[in-house]
């Protein structure tokens, strides 16, 4: 038997001829052989590494360690024993087995350089080697060269090997590989058998039939033959994967959840046995369970393409879509022909109303393959949903030129130009359907959904009811309230699923549709029972507990909601909905802390998940960290990099860093992505009012009134508009349409002030103060009346606001700063004073506030404390005329007319307009002369 198959019997002999060393090393070798002899290789390799920790200098127990991980396929472990006695022992001994050791470990740099010349030439040298080891070297070298896609140089070593020996296996395998583009699988296939003929123990050939198979769809064959080549290299970790993926296949659910055990032995770290079980999951509807797995795969490894495909899928599938549509575009970036994940990220891209971009998508995939069935079908129903059933036609009819016999196509073809108003050619399209024999594999729901997907409400309706007359089952009546649902007419599909209930009480599938239902109609009451129980039968059911969550927090109800999402959670360890759904609501709580905690406690998968990266980005935006938040927001825009929404988040962070020009290119840019978004344009066009761009402001409200006309953001933003323009009125029109969608208090503020614009102050006063009685929290809509009353002159009721927020503990240093100008009016000078006073030491960069100090000390006769708070403030702000002014009446106070001469110059020979002008020019007229000096008229409130 040739050494090149490394066999068990190899590592025997080998190790019987050379071992040496201490008695103990000794003991675990003459164990480790016993143990090979009894087939038992597993058990043999605890022996070995046992003696090479005993004698780890022994060149010749490494050999053996190496040959026997290579026997079970253990590529890598083999490479590093191998490589270590590669320059001590014979080459021989070594060349053979560490080519076929780094080849296993899919290595092939490693093995050859670029060219087949320098491959003969490195082989050429090892003048120690048999004729038949250099054989084997050229065939190895020349699969290391094909696997750098350097066909033309492996070709070159294969047939040089063959001249050497003309059963070379590694040879002859790679020219049946060589040949696999020209012959196709089938020839391939052939070919194959009859080098398994001549080499029945080769694993690798095994290995690749079973790739073969599995491309002529021969699954049971693929199976048999990954087993082969498992049964003689057991620890070959791709063909564990493979014949995983073949059970798969062949639906053979409890075949591929060993293939993840084995998996998982191999590599207890890495995200193979986690995308298999999460594939498992995924093909039994489970997608729930799917999308932990997944997770768990990409925190294995990030960058598993395959894991990155399946959880955007998987997303997809439970209506994820933001979070599908960052991990297909991740996918496709690695593989843009990728014609499953193209067709997937257009459905996804539909889904979120980006018909362009779904479009796009598609055009690709049929670029790619222009008769792939799926992308045309999707083209189909994008150009239906885009208002196109004209192109949807042409796309229908190019699925039924690949496939005539398709009742499902004629189907499709026939809406499509029914919605074209080509009613002759769809009747002929429909008729055909059922016609043909496929029509008979038509399911009826299957035929409703299509009439939906393509704007034929009416059609799915009739269907539907015929079906319920057909098969009066609970699915037909789900079904049909599926339809009325779609459809908004929400009575008939709650008596739809009333039926389907009586029918089968207990069917969690129903009621989860019934709650839903009720959810959508805000009846949490009646939600809630309904998937209580659907939680209650179907623990693991992810999308029902966050549905039952939202019907607990719906009726209040919310340290229920937050402990049914933490059950969730807690029974999902790996799943980030419910986790996210509770960060969410720690921040509106307040705590944007525990939320950002709960997030980043998912690892990687919260650097991944877009969402859970605007999550974190919005809990430190909440918690005051804006630079952090900036950071998080542009690691989301580099994860969903065409997301209009990314980029809005990151104008939010940008502006509370006061970067308002480059908050505004990102509010563009975003616009440029996703031109419908309402968050965007009414930040951006509150924007405009600020920097006085009416024109650009006019243009972005006019827009969101088009298509938002009830939104209240876009109302509000209209009655600014309104105000900005002098037109109070209409100001008021908007505000009133706001406040009764989502009242809020500062929509209450801002009417109220339109309100007094308009000369109605009664009504301006009185609606504030409705609000701000019936939410006595809300501070800043107190702040706002007595702010507001002071302007009407309604002194008590401004007084009375101000020490209500004072008294709460609310009071800002307008409130005491006001409070104190109403005290001076009411002659209350001590309790102005006290006031005043504070309002400093809350704001003690402001100058006006120190100025209201020296006023009422200069009403006091406290005139070198004044003097010293005019100074004070000057330090804050040295060209206010009004406190130059001040600073005068309190130098002529104390005689000190010169001074006080010069404090006027400076606030009337400044240019500068200020309200005491007239005063300030009497008083420097009075010091020019030998006048009595006059007290300052202003309160400067």
């Amino acid at each position: 038997m040739s050494r090149r198959y490394i066999t068990l019997a190899v590592v025997l002999i080998a190790g019987a001829s050379h071992l040496a060393g201490a008695v103990e090393a000794e003991n675990y070798l003459a164990k480790a052989r016993q143990l090979v002899a009894s087939n038992q290789p597993e058990a043999a390799l605890i022996e070995y590494a046992n003696a090479v920790q005993q004698e780890p200098d022994n060149a010749e127990v490494r050999l053996q360690l190496g040959l026997l991980e290579l026997a079970l396929g253990n590529g890598a472990a083999a490479e590093k024993e191998l490589a270590i006695v590669a320059d001590s022992l014979p080459a021989q001994e070594t060349a053979v087995p560490l080519a076929q050791a780094r080849l296993l470990a899919g290595r092939p740099a490693a093995i050859a350089d670029a060219d087949a010349a320098s491959s003969l030439a490195a082989i050429g040298d090892l003048t120690e080697l048999t004729s038949e080891q250099r054989a084997t070297l050229m065939g190895i070298h020349g699969q290391a060269l094909l696997a750098l896609d350097h066909r033309e140089d492996a070709s070159q070593l294969f047939e040089a090997a063959l001249a050497q020996n003309a059963s070379e296996v590694y040879a002859l395998l790679g020219q049946a590989m060589l040949a696999r583009r020209d012959s196709g699988p089938d020839e391939t296939a052939l070919t194959l058998a009859r080098l398994r003929d001549i080499h029945p123990e080769f694993a690798p050939a095994w290995s690749y039939s079973g790739d073969i198979e599995r491309e002529r769809k021969d699954f049971s064959a693929a199976a048999a033959a990954y087993s082969k080549a498992l049964a003689l290299q057991p620890n070959r970790f791709s063909d564990r994967l493979h014949l995983a993926l073949t059970h798969l296949a062949l639906k053979d659910y409890t075949g591929a959840a060993n293939d993840a055990q084995a998996l998982e032995a191999l590599r207890p770290r890495g995200a193979g046995a986690a995308l298999i079980r999460g594939l498992i999951a995924f093909q039994q509807g489970g997608f729930a369970a799917a999308q932990v797995q997944f997770d768990a795969a990409l925190a294995a490894d990030r960058d598993y393409l395959p894991a990155i495909l399946y959880a955007g899928l998987t997303a997809a599938a439970i209506g994820n879509n933001e979070q599908a549509r960052a991990q297909l575009l991740r996918f496709t970036a690695a593989g843009p022909d990728h014609p499953v994940a193209l067709v997937a990220l257009a459905a996804v891209l539909g889904a979120q109303g980006d018909i362009g971009a779904a479009r796009a998508t598609l055009e690709r995939a049929l670029a790619a393959d222009p008769a792939n069935p799926a992308a045309l079908d999707l083209l189909g129903r994008v150009e239906i949903a885009a208002g196109h059933p004209e192109d949807a036609s042409v796309a229908f009819a190019r699925l039924v030129e690949q496939d005539p016999n398709s009742a499902l196509a004629q189907l499709k073809l026939g809406a499509a130009l029914a919605a074209d108003g080509q009613a002759v050619p769809a009747g002929e399209a429909l008729t055909r359907s059922l016609q043909l024999p496929s029509s008979a594999d038509l399911d009826p729901a299957v035929r409703i959904r299509v009439l939906l997907s393509t704007g034929q409400a009416d059609a799915a309706l009739a269907a539907a009811d015929t079906l319920t007359k057909e098969q009066p089952n609970a699915a037909a009546f789900l079904t049909l309230g599926q339809v009325y649902q779609a459809r908004r007419e929400l009575d008939q599909a709650q008596g739809a699923y009333a039926r389907a209930l009586k029918l089968e009480p207990a069917n969690p599938a129903v009621q989860q549709a019934q709650g839903r239902l009720m959810l959508a109609r805000g009846d949490a009451a009646s939600a809630e029972p309904l998937l209580r129980q659907v939680v209650k039968a179907q623990p693991d059911n992810l999308g029902a507990a966050i549905l039952w969550a939202e019907s607990l927090a719906r009726l209040g109800r919310i340290a229920p909601a937050v402990a049914a999402l933490e059950a969730a959670a807690r029974a999902h360890p790996q799943a980030w909905q419910p986790r996210l759904l509770l960060a969410r609501h720690y921040r509106s709580r307040g705590n944007p802390a525990e939320a950002l905690t709960l997030v980043s406690a998912l690892g990687q998968t919260s650097a991944d998940n877009p969402l859970l990266v605007e999550e974190q980005g919005l809990d430190q935006l909440t918690g005051g960290d804006a630079a952090k938040a900036q950071e998080t927001m542009e690691l989301l825009v580099k994860l969903a990099p065409a997301s209009g929404r990314a980029r809005y988040r990151l104008a939010q962070a940008r502006m509370a860093l006061g970067a308002a020009d480059q908050a505004r290119d990102d509010l563009e840019e975003a616009l440029r992505l996703e031109p419908k978004l309402v968050e965007a344009q009414v930040v951006l066009a509150r924007l405009a009012l600020a920097g006085n761009d009416l024109e650009r402001a006019t243009q972005l409200v006019n827009s969101l009134l088009t298509a938002q006309s009830t939104n209240p953001d876009v109302l509000a933003l209209s009655g600014a508009l309104a105000m900005r323009r002098g037109d109070a009125k209409a100001a008021i029109t908007a505000y009133e349409a706001a406040m009764a969608r989502q009242p809020a208090g500062g929509l209450a503020v801002a009417l109220a002030m339109a309100r007094l614009s308009a000369g109605d102050t009664a009504a301006g006063l009185a609606g504030l103060q409705t609000w701000v009685e019936a939410h006595p929290d809300d501070h800043s809509a107190r702040l706002s009346l007595g702010n507001l009353a002071m302007v009407a002159r309604n002194t008590r009721l401004a007084k009375t606001q101000f020490q209500t927020l004072i008294k709460n503990g609310a009071g800002t240093p307008t409130a005491h700063a006001n409070l104190a100008q109403i005290l001076i009016g009411e002659k209350d000078l001590n309790g102005a004073l006290i006031n005043a006073q504070r309002a400093v030491e809350l704001a003690p960069q402001e100058a006006q506030l120190r100025d209201t100090v020296g006023l009422i000390l200069l009403f006091r006769k406290d005139y070198p404390n004044a003097l010293s708070a005019f100074n004070q403030g000057l330090a804050l702000a040295p060209q206010d005329p009004g406190l130059h002014y001040h600073k005068a009446v309190a130098l002529e106070s104390l005689d000190q007319r010169a001074q006080a001469l010069a404090a006027l110059n400076a606030a009337l020979d400044s240019g500068r307009e200020f309200a005491e002008s007239k005063d300030a020019q009497a008083l420097r007229t009075r010091l020019s002369g030998d006048a009595e000096p006059a007290a300052p008229t202003s309160q400067r409130p």
